[in-house]
């Protein structure tokens, strides 16, 4: 398991609820660390055998495959361990909760909005937008847009990509995938691919210990934050009833079940800003409180930021 870790606080979870395409288009905002969670090593991806040149009727490019109806929860559907990145912690952050304001920022050739979109997924340098889209009139739209070439289709979804490079973004009925990692989402969504709760079953136990469906976020490893240093945790994960929500649900997952005592339990609780409950059930703990306060997190990042300087 790699040591990658992350910041354990609402953070991640709002984030993803105001996230959009903007700067996903940019080749150098993939070389960064996607939604700012996943630690790991960029591999390169074959995006598959489009045409660099376009094709001549983009509307072809969906065809007619079409998706299976969903034999589990859409989140679980398109989470894989992508190829993207090799050693990385799998660090997922997902929301149905969606902004009055979403999509404004993205090409509106995507038609991206509260209308359409019913939840969206980061994870691993790559977007997932779940909901209804009209797939062939955005492709098409897409063609006719400055900078933009429909290149290809792949298993029902047009594939669309920024002439300036960046990331593709397969558009579906039922998503708009952005990330080179497509083909391998899609598989995962028909069934047909690995995902990770096959991959790795802990996840699928992590779901079932995790109360809400609406925001969930869950990763490997310990999370990156100084009040809780617990190297035995194996995952991790974090649901509410929205981003915002004022009561979150912790489960932490540990391989060993002597590794987790009374002590332990104690230094986890710090991840929430105000404890209404904690338990040991075997090797999984679960905490349930506030969620950190962000603003003094922000306050000590931008004290330790201001004493940096002064020290320079």
């Amino acid at each position: 398991m790699s040591d990658s870790r992350t910041e354990l606080t609402r953070r991640g979870v709002v984030a993803l609820a105001a996230a959009g395409l903007a700067g996903c288009m940019n080749s150098d905002e993939t070389a960064d660390e996607g939604n700012g969670t996943e630690n790991g090593t960029d591999v390169e991806v074959d995006a598959g055998n489009e045409s660099s040149g376009g094709i001549d009727n983009p509307a072809d490019a969906v065809g007619d495959e079409t998706p299976p109806a969903l034999d589990v929860p859409a989140l679980r559907a398109w989470l894989v361990d992508s190829e993207l990145v090799t050693d990385g912690n799998c660090r997922f952050d997902y929301t149905r909760t969606i902004p009055d304001d979403f999509g404004s920022n993205m090409p509106s050739f995507l038609e991206v909005s509260p209308a359409t979109v019913d939840a969206h997924l980061f994870q691993s340098f790559s977007q997932v937008f779940m909901g209804s889209f009209d797939a062939e009139t955005v492709v098409e739209n897409a063609a006719a847009a400055d900078a933009f070439t429909v290149t290809g289709g792949y298993r029902g979804y047009g594939v669309v990509e920024h002439d300036g490079g960046g990331p593709p973004i397969a558009v579906g009925g039922d998503a708009l995938v952005v990330g080179a990692d497509y083909e391998q989402r899609i598989d995962a969504r028909y069934g047909d691919g690995e995902r990770l709760t096959e991959i790795d079953p802990e996840f699928r136990r992590l779901f079932e210990e995790l109360p809400h469906e609406n925001t969930i976020s869950g990763q490997y490893d310990s999370p990156a934050d100084e009040d809780v240093t617990v190297e035995e945790i194996y995952l991790w994960g974090v649901s509410g009833e929205s981003p915002d929500a004022e009561t979150m649900t912790w489960a932490f997952l540990f391989e060993d079940e002597s590794a987790l005592t009374e002590d332990v339990l104690a230094e986890l609780e710090n991840v929430s800003d105000g404890v209404e409950s904690s338990e040991i059930d075997g090797r999984i703990a679960r905490v349930v409180g506030a969620p950190p306060d962000l603003e003094s997190v922000y306050a000590d990042e931008t004290t330790d930021g201001n004493e940096s300087d002064a020290a320079e």
